[in-house]
């Protein structure tokens, strides 16, 4: 018998997400600060949250209410 996780196995038991971008995560730390949208550079358009990648549903973003 192999004792040896499957790249699968070691995904549930570290608690990983799959990363909009590749790869797997598991977030650590979420600032409470905030970037107002008019601070940033027109080129940073579009969505910063998970929902908008499918990733988490829109209720579970920090500021929905």
């Amino acid at each position: 018998m192999d004792d040896r996780f499957t790249a699968d196995q070691w995904k549930q038991a570290l608690g990983l997400l799959t990363h909009p971008e590749g790869g797997f995560y598991r977030q650590t730390y979420r600032s409470g600060e905030e970037v107002d949208t008019g601070g940033l550079p027109s080129h940073f358009a579009g969505s910063r949250y998970l929902e908008h990648w499918g990733i988490i549903e829109q209720s579970t973003r920090p500021d929905s209410s």
